[in-house]
């Protein structure tokens, strides 16, 4: 490892490269200085040695990979790793990131509540947290009525189906004293069976085509449900 000197922030900095030359190096510490600056202005650039700084070290090792340069950097109990890359005109936005993560913006303080009357907290026992708002699903409430209602139009083309082969079963039942069929033809009867029979068929799939929508939008509804709250459980 090779310590370079240079310029400081507002702590003790050990700058150390490995594989990478002194002015690649030197460049990369300027980069981080300047967003160093930028994300935290209020930091003081001072040369070493520093025997006044009282804050955490700031540690910077530069390593040399095929395609990029890996900049790690530790103050304090903080360590910050980034790649980058070997043209110097694409280093703002990872110098930026590392400085932000050495340097993280301090936790705005909570203002105090405005002053005003004095509120009574009812007992916690009988109150009832209001949940969030759920919003609204147009597409799962459609899915389920548009399944239903194709569920019940198929079982009313089954019932119909049913119905007319029934009637169809009792003209065949009409007999003259030969005992041949007078209630209709071997043409209406084979027309009327086919129809009746394919309709019963139209009927069963859009039940089980409607019960498959309906289900499958009832189950998308409780799997998108918002968790209750405590209370609600």
């Amino acid at each position: 490892m090779l310590v370079l000197g240079g310029a400081l922030f507002a702590s003790p900095v050990e700058i150390r490269a490995s594989g990478v030359a002194t002015e690649d190096a030197a460049a990369i510490v300027e980069a981080l200085t300047g967003a160093i600056s930028e994300v935290a202005p209020t930091t003081r650039v001072v040369r070493a040695p520093c025997a006044a700084c009282t804050d955490a070290p700031l540690v910077i090792e530069v390593f040399e990979a095929v395609t990029v340069y890996r900049v790690r950097a530790t103050r304090g109990g903080i360590t910050a790793r980034v790649d980058m890359p070997l043209d110097r005109a694409l280093w703002a936005p990872p110098m930026l990131s590392l400085a932000r993560t050495l340097f993280p913006e301090p936790a705005p303080l909570p203002s105090p509540p405005p002053a005003g009357p004095e509120v009574v907290t009812p007992s916690p026992g009988w109150i009832v947290p209001a949940g969030p708002a759920e919003p609204p699903r147009p597409i799962q409430y459609a899915g389920i009525g548009a399944g239903a209602l194709a569920s019940v139009v198929g079982v009313v083309l089954i019932f119909v189906s049913q119905t007319r082969l029934d009637d169809l079963d009792g003209r065949l039942a009409e007999r003259n004293g030969s005992g041949l069929i007078t209630g209709v033809t071997y043409e209406e009867a084979a027309a009327e069976h086919a129809s009746a029979s394919g309709q019963g068929d139209v009927g069963i799939a859009v039940v089980i085509a409607g019960g498959a929508v309906a289900l499958s939008s009832l189950c998308w509804f409780l799997l998108t449900s918002p968790d209750p709250t405590p209370a609600q459980r």
